[in-house]
């Protein structure tokens, strides 16, 4: 390798670097003014540690010994008493022979609601719509406590009449432009749309969105409403 190629690979990688540089400040302050605009703080990096905290979600475990990782640009908040984040979560993929290697990035959501009885659950983003499948009988039985036995669905039951059937508050993060993941997993709850970093404008309203399901979670009787067609853990896989 001569002296030029040398000079070459220096200045592409410096300009790399810079390029990246650059994308990371911009992306932090259009993410500020959007925090401002709320009347909420933003911090570059995860003061919280909540890289640790949310290992229980598959989202983050791969990526445990990966040093590309990342959270940035944390935005808490508070609803109701319940702490709330939104941030930009990236990380390095397809390290092996043959796998396509690239940065996934995403906005996620969490809330920490340790508080609140909540069942595990989640709605898959790329399969939510499997559990039309499966309908149940939520209803309390005398002890007050929800049954969840499964039965099939009649066969007329179509993905458009079970969207229908989904509470409003779930509408907007489940349709088929917008595929969405929902996790609950030991007192947290976890929203993101998979390798999709949302602009400020929708990265507001899904915030807003994302918010909105917190009341749903806050007694038994809001809860059946929202886990008619999500798959349980420990129950449905």
């Amino acid at each position: 390798m001569n002296s030029i190629t040398i000079l070459i690979f220096i200045i592409y990688f410096v300009g790399f670097i810079w390029y990246s540089h650059v994308q990371k400040e911009n992306r932090h302050a259009i993410m500020a003014a959007m925090a401002a605009e709320m009347g909420l703080d933003i911090h570059k990096v995860d003061p919280f540690g909540l890289g640790k905290q949310l290992l229980i979600f598959k989202l983050f475990r791969p990526h445990l010994f990966n040093w590309s990782h990342h959270i940035t640009n944390v935005i808490p908040g508070e609803i109701e008493g319940i702490e709330v984040f939104l941030f930009d979560y990236s990380y390095y993929e397809g390290e092996g022979i043959g796998r396509r290697k690239s940065t996934i990035k995403q906005t996620v959501f969490v809330a920490r609601i340790e508080a609140l009885d909540v069942p595990g659950f989640q709605f898959r983003h790329d399969r939510w719509y499997e559990a039309k499948l499966i309908s149940r009988n939520r209803k309390p039985n005398n002890n007050r406590e929800m049954d969840y036995t499964s039965r099939l669905v009649p066969a007329n039951e179509t993905i458009a009449t079970v969207r229908k059937s989904l509470v409003s508050e779930l509408q907007s993060l489940l349709t088929p432009y917008h595929p969405t993941q929902i996790e609950v997993s030991e007192g947290y709850l976890l929203i993101y749309r998979p390798a999709i970093l949302l602009v400020p404008d929708y990265a507001q309203a899904f915030y807003i969105d994302c918010c909105a399901i917190l009341p749903l979670l806050q007694s038994k009787q809001k809860q059946r409403s929202l886990l008619q067609w999500a798959e349980l853990k420990g129950r449905d896989y």
